[in-house]
């Protein structure tokens, strides 16, 4: 081929392919609440930005190095009262988003790392008019990007301002004192909200194991709630049946079950008829470090047609409310965040930090919370009728804690003739309480947190999910293994194996 058609046709395939950037903003979320318009860059990548504000007209730039953009500007209807009119401009690999403000505020940016369904993240806050914080933000300048000239600008600054992904790696829930978390009025009459005399709850033990585990890290603890109780209690069905009774047999049924389940334990927040405040409830689920809290309860309406269960997470409106109560709550920032409040405190003096980081730990609890309860719904469907085949979102207060996923699980409608007859019956409560619980088991083997046992039982080792017909020794003759290495090395009491059940295969 003659060199002038060999240059001619690199450069066509050069044409062809483009440049090849680092990064890609794959979508831009814009998500108004009544204290702030919240932005959020979802990138494929780590993002690498600056941003400065103009005072007059006000507006605030950000620039994305190195990133290509999937995402029409003109395509962005929702912008929030903060925000008049956006564009974006691309330029010498530099991606240009210019946001015209209808006044001057100062943002706060901060980055996120990839969790759950997310990627990587760039997060811009916008506060509202009387919402003003102090920005957060490095000091270092770097020359102005392209487009309009900026008047009256300040320097550009240099990501990432606010480490908020770093706090990520610290405790998770230190042990607190048995006062209530914040002084929020509780869903219940006055006259009911006092404490009761008898202690506030009780744990479920775990008995030792009779051998001793291969295991080691930590056990996921589970709250486990029975709706009402004492002098509350609950719905009355049309035959005399109370709430609080269903709740507490099927909630002790699934505190049973998680407590024979290897790597897993149970705290009950009651453990007799004896009424405990909501807002106890969920500091007995922080105080016992748990991972999860399982609030039990049934469901009544006037319609009493109406049939099956249901699973609720916390409303956003409900967030919001309850974002406001702990803000002004200073000395539980520590607490709720599990230490990341005296870390923020001491190494940058800005109070919305608080408020930015308690938004991020409910964002987080609610979405595992959901996953949870996806899971959960799954496996109750497989045993009984469903009135909700999705999780739900209410105000709940028992499901209010910013650094716990909740749930709120209706087992049935007491106020249904037929179905307050199931849920009276020892065996149907099993049921309902089974599948709670292999929805949960489910979701945890999947899905094992950092530094528990289940994690550390998973790492270079082989999974596997018990199907019908199968056994102890048929799996240790299949893996060749010998039973009781299996039987030691996953902590059971004995050969009888569960469907759905996970056991791991040792391989070394």
């Amino acid at each position: 081929m003659p060199l002038r058609r060999l240059i001619l046709l690199i450069v066509v395939l050069c044409g062809l392919t483009g440049p090849v950037w680092a990064n890609e903003l794959l979508s831009l979320r814009i998500a108004p609440t009544p204290e702030k318009t919240r932005l959020v860059f979802d990138l494929t990548g780590k993002p690498s930005y600056h941003y400065r504000l103009q005072d007059s007209p006000p507006r605030l730039i950000i620039e994305l190095t190195d990133t290509q953009s999937r995402v029409q500007a003109e395509g962005l209807k929702k912008t929030g009262p903060m925000i008049s009119r956006l564009s974006q401009q691309a330029a010498a690999g530099t991606l240009r988003w210019q946001f015209e403000l209808t006044g001057q505020i100062k943002p706060t940016l901060f980055t996120l790392k990839p969790q759950a369904q997310y990627g990587h993240r760039l997060v811009v806050d916008l506060p509202h008019a009387g919402q003003s914080v102090a920005a957060t933000g490095g000091s270092s300048s770097k020359a102005a990007g392209q487009g309009a000239p900026v008047r009256s600008a300040k320097p550009l600054m240099a990501g990432k301002i606010t480490p908020v992904s770093e706090l990520e790696g610290l405790p998770r829930q230190p042990t607190v004192t048995d006062k209530p978390a914040a002084t929020m009025s509780p869903a219940v009459p006055a006259q009911t909200a006092a404490a009761p005399a008898k202690p506030m709850a009780a744990e479920v033990t775990k008995p030792a194991p009779a051998k001793v585990s291969t295991l080691s890290g930590e056990e996921i603890i589970v709250a486990v709630d029975a709706g009402h109780g004492g002098k509350d209690p609950g719905a009355v069905g049309p035959h005399g049946s109370y709430e609080k009774n269903v709740t507490l047999a099927v909630a002790r049924d699934l505190a049973a079950l998680i407590n024979r389940q290897p790597g897993m334990r149970a705290v009950m927040t009651r453990t007799g008829d004896y009424f405990v405040d909501l807002n106890q409830r969920s500091e007995i689920a922080r105080k016992h470090k748990a991972h999860l809290l399982i609030s039990v309860h049934a469901d009544s309406v006037a319609n009493r047609q109406a049939r099956g269960a249901s699973v609720w997470i916390l409303s956003a409106k409900r967030v919001d409310r309850e974002m406001n109560k702990l803000l002004g709550q200073q000395d539980k920032h520590t607490e709720l965040l599990g230490g990341a409040g005296k870390v923020i405190a001491e190494a940058e003096p800005n109070p919305y930090l608080a408020q930015t980081i308690l938004d991020l730990s409910w964002d987080n609890s609610r979405s595992e919370g959901y996953s949870i309860g996806e899971m959960v719904l799954k496996h109750i469907g497989q045993e009984v009728r469903l009135h909700k085949h999705q999780p739900q979102h209410a105000s709940l207060a028992v499901l209010k804690a910013p650094d716990i996923p909740s749930l709120l699980i209706e087992t049935g409608f007491i106020s249904n003739p037929q179905e307050e007859k199931l849920l009276t019956s020892s065996a149907f409560q099993q049921r309902v309480a089974r599948a709670i619980f292999n929805g949960i088991n489910r979701y945890y083997a999947d899905n094992p947190p950092d530094g528990t046992m289940l994690a550390n039982r998973a790492k270079g080792q082989t999974r596997h999910v018990v199907k019908s017909g199968e056994s102890l020794a048929r799996l240790a003759k299949q893996y060749g293994v010998s039973m009781a290495r299996l039987r030691n090395h996953n902590s059971l009491k004995s050969d009888q194996l569960r469907i759905g059940q996970v056991i791991y295969i040792p391989t070394s």
